[in-house]
C-alpha cells in the first residue's frame, strides 16, 4: 500500500527475512518512505512486532500521511499500531494511491492475498 504525492512516497510494506534501512534479517510490517523534491531523503520504520493480520480473514488496514507534519500513521482495524516514524515531505496538489504487492529480488515463500474494498480518499 503506497501513497505518492509528487516528490513523496510513503509505502505499507511486509517482508519476510528482509533486509532494510533498521534491520538485515527483519520479519514484519514496516513503513518505507522517500522524499526526492530537494536533497533525497528516505528513511524504514519498524511497525510493531506484535502487529499481525487474521489469517483467512478480511482485514482492514490504513495508511495515514500528513504531510504538513510528516505524521505516517498505521492503523489494523480501528487500532492505530505505532510506527514512530516521521516523514519528510512536500506539500503537493497530486495524489496517487496504490495498492498490490509488490516483488525486490528473490521470493521463496508462497503468499497470496485479496483486495477488496478499496477506498481511497485524499483531501486538505
Amino acid at each position: 500500500l503506497c501513497i505518492a504525492t509528487g516528490s513523496n512516497e510513503t509505502c505499507l510494506t511486509y517482508t519476510v527475512h528482509g533486509s532494510n534501512l533498521f534491520s538485515s534479517d527483519y520479519t514484519g510490517f514496516y513503513v518505507s518512505w522517500v522524499y526526492s523534491g530537494g536533497a533525497a531523503v528516505r528513511d524504514d520504520c519498524a511497525i510493531s512486532t506484535t502487529t499481525t493480520l487474521s489469517p483467512n480473514l478480511w482485514n482492514n488496514v490504513k495508511l495515514d500521511v500528513t504531510l504538513g507534519t510528516g505524521a505516517i500513521q498505521f492503523f489494523v482495524g480501528s487500532t492505530e499500531v505505532t510506527s514512530n516514524c516521521t516523514g519528510g515531505f512536500g506539500n503537493d496538489t497530486v495524489a496517487k494511491v496504490t495498492v498490490g504487492p509488490a516483488t525486490q529480488g528473490v521470493t521463496t515463500s508462497s503468499w497470496a492475498g485479496y483486495i477488496d474494498n478499496i477506498v481511497a480518499a485524499v483531501s486538505r
